[in-house]
């Protein structure tokens, strides 16, 4: 997409200089306006292209046919797997790292804000446990969230 959008530019930008061109060696009324045809007509299968692009590259929205995007989605395996319970971390510095391995997947998730991936550390944690206590120290918002995670990896490094 950002491809055809820097070729599309660039089309305008020599398409400028054809015209000046034209003016500068006077040339007819009518050169000027099959040059201009000739530009409106790369001007539409432009907007054509981008909105085919669009469609294939649009995420179905809610209401559309309910059925998956057999672009995207055809070989994706669509069973239920068992809800996994989230092993809580109780200080222990033995499970730490299949505690944090877990976790791991929620902290580098982009989709998520930082404030939500807090509420899901807090509920990581075993209550009434040194890592617990470490947490409420911190009130659960969107720039504390790093400082709690920084904490927990300190005193982890320290073998709490």
């Amino acid at each position: 997409m950002a491809l055809l959008e820097c070729l599309c530019i660039r089309m305008g930008d020599l398409d400028w200089k054809i015209i000046e061109m034209y003016v500068k060696e006077d040339k007819s009324e009518e050169d000027l306006q099959k040059e201009e045809k000739t530009v409106n007509g790369y001007k539409s299968k432009w907007i054509t292209l981008q909105r085919q692009a669009d469609e294939v590259l649009r995420p179905r929205r809610e209401g559309n046919s309910g059925k998956p995007d057999s672009f995207f989605q055809s070989s994706k395996k669509t069973y239920k797997l068992p809800k996994t319970e989230f092993k809580k971390f109780s200080g222990n510095v033995m499970d730490w790292l299949s505690w944090w391995s877990q976790l791991r997947k929620i902290h580098e998730d982009k989709d998520l804000y930082d404030r939500d991936k807090f509420q899901y550390l807090a509920k990581a944690v075993q209550e009434g446990s040194k890592p617990a206590d470490l947490i409420k120290v911190y009130p659960q918002s969107q720039e504390n969230y790093p400082k709690a995670i920084s904490a927990l990896w300190h005193r982890a490094s320290a073998r709490w």
